[in-house]
């Protein structure tokens, strides 16, 4: 792995190199090719001293097997056991299939229904993978893009010129997108939401994403270098006892604040609630907000890892509890970066508003900066408001540490992440880059609305205002039916023109070659 955030397999003539390796008696002293996305044994497992030649082998297959002799052998490489959702991820819920095997369904017009639209994809029932062959911005239908059929997988890096944004349509009072089903991948796509109108007694809840449901559990959800911003309620939210979900590699960024006849002005940025379980957020970056970035709230298991936060007016990340249930988790390697009005407000923050539970939180190795970068970095204080139980090292009860990618030292989180989190292939917009540069040069304010647009009398004549996003145009990424897998891509990879992508898996590590394909389209292109 040449970065700790990325896995990538190699290319082309490369793909079809096998390596020969020397292993040495009772672990791995030798040296030993890299498997980016295998399981490799755990130290302490039985091996010989003996040549080894790397084979993949299809999933399931796992070990060492010598020859009669014992002088040579074939190391069987084992696929990952569970298969990801995609390369590379890790995380609580990360093993989802989603719509990996389902039919593939390309969204060919912007329009807001219909056939060939997003919608129409997206209410198509039973497993299926979502590409594009349109770039753009595409208005959600009325009342939001509910996700009410789930196995469902998402590549917005296939779109052409700078990719696709969902945005909410600007009459309606509700959330952009509801995911209200299980096992949902999204990856490299964008949710931009706006002032809109209110509704349910003079409040506004406009999430840029949703996730959850008052009917069916939702469960194993996988949003993967998304960017998200322009939410009146919080930019995103989830709820309902939602369980195993992954957000990584994100952006969060300016949540209006005073943009609607709201009951009081927001704001705020990503919220977990109402028992929601086995949360991971990790290598995200949210910025400019007033608060919850991150909010956990009455939830279990969750992990706040190796995240960038940026210009926090009141609090940044915020534990509550508000009902018996014990808020448990861990919250490590993050770095926290100046405040707005130039003064540091708290970092962490951990309260209690009713109910009986406590908090088991294990905090540990955050940082935080004020300043110019490059300024040195601080250990970041902690406010408890409640008098539980919080540590450097894990407390007895604290969950035990998650999957996790590899860590980042809070030191390089900004070199790392910065380069390439959110929609940033096949390629950054606008609206990213600018919030992208805000951060590097540590600036930026509150914001109110978008293009100056004014929907209701408590944003007239908005004084904080930030340009909509402009997405370019560009030529098709896709190839030919059934697999859409480009011919130069397979021809690169030593590929059969005529293989079915959807199905074949030339290098045997349990990916189809369709999605070995979509990886190397979501090879970092931000800037």
């Amino acid at each position: 792995m040449t970065d700790p955030e990325r896995q990538r397999r190699p290319t082309g003539a490369n793909r079809r190199r096998r390596n020969v390796l020397t292993m040495m008696v009772g672990g791995f002293g030798g040296l030993i090719a890299r498997a980016s996305r295998a399981r490799w044994p755990e130290p302490g497992d039985p091996l010989k001293t003996i040549a080894v030649r790397e084979r993949v082998t299809p999933t399931g297959a796992s070990g060492m097997a010598a020859d009669g002799d014992g002088s040579a052998a074939s190391y069987s490489r084992p696929a990952i056991t569970p298969l990801r959702v995609a390369p590379g991820l890790e995380g609580f819920g990360t093993s989802t299939a989603a719509g990996r095997g389902g039919q593939i369904l390309v969204v060919s017009t912007t329009a807001r229904s219909g056939p060939g639209s997003y919608a129409a994809a997206m209410a198509t029932p039973g497993r299926r993978q979502i590409l594009f062959d349109v770039g753009g911005v595409i208005v959600m239908p009325p009342g939001g893009l509910r996700i009410a059929h789930g196995q469902v997988s998402v590549f917005g890096q296939s779109a052409r010129g700078d990719g696709v944004e969902f945005r909410a349509d600007p009459a309606d009072g509700h959330p952009n997108t509801h995911i209200q089903s299980s096992d949902v991948f999204m990856q490299h796509v964008r949710f931009r939401t706006g002032p809109g109108p209110v509704r349910d007694g003079g409040w506004s809840a406009r999430d840029s994403i949703n996730v959850g449901s008052t009917t069916t559990p939702v469960s194993r959800v996988v949003l993967d270098h998304v960017s998200a911003s322009w939410g009146t309620d919080e930019i995103a939210d989830f709820w309902g006892g939602s369980a195993d979900i992954t957000v990584s590699n994100s952006l969060f960024y300016e949540n209006l604040h005073s943009s609607t006849d709201n009951f009081a002005t927001s704001g705020r940025a990503v919220f977990f609630s109402d028992r929601c379980r086995r949360i991971s957020l990790q290598r995200c970056v949210i910025a400019v907000g007033t608060g919850r970035m991150p909010m956990m709230q009455s939830v279990f298991d969750f992990d706040v890892f190796n995240n960038i936060v940026f210009g926090y007016t009141k609090t940044a990340f915020e534990a509550q509890v508000t009902s018996d249930i014990d808020v448990r988790g861990r919250v490590e390697n993050n770095l926290f970066i100046d405040s707005l009005d130039g003064r540091f407000e708290i970092a962490i923050l951990l309260k209690a508003h009713g109910g009986k539970g406590n908090y088991r939180i294990a905090i540990g190795g955050n940082r935080c900066q004020r300043g110019k970068p490059g300024s040195p970095l601080a250990r970041v204080r902690v406010t408890d408001a409640v008098g539980g139980s919080v540590t450097d090292a894990s407390p007895g009860d604290a969950p035990k540490r998650p999957p996790r990618p590899e860590s980042v030292d809070p030191e390089r989180l900004e070199a790392v992440l910065l380069t390439h989190v959110g929609a940033s292939a096949p390629g950054r917009d606008d609206a990213d880059a600018r919030v992208i540069e805000m951060i590097r040069a540590r600036q930026g304010s509150l914001v109110d609305c978008v293009d100056g647009q004014v929907v209701t009398s408590a944003n007239d004549g908005c004084a904080r205002s930030v340009p909509a996003a402009t997405l370019t145009r560009g030529a098709s990424r896709l190839g030919p039916a059934p697999d859409f897998v480009p011919n130069d891509w397979k021809r690169a990879s030593g590929l059969s023109l005529d293989v079915d992508a959807r199905v074949s898996d030339s290098n045997e590590d349990g990916y189809p070659d369709i999605e070995d394909w979509l990886a190397d389209l979501a090879s970092p292109r931000g800037n």
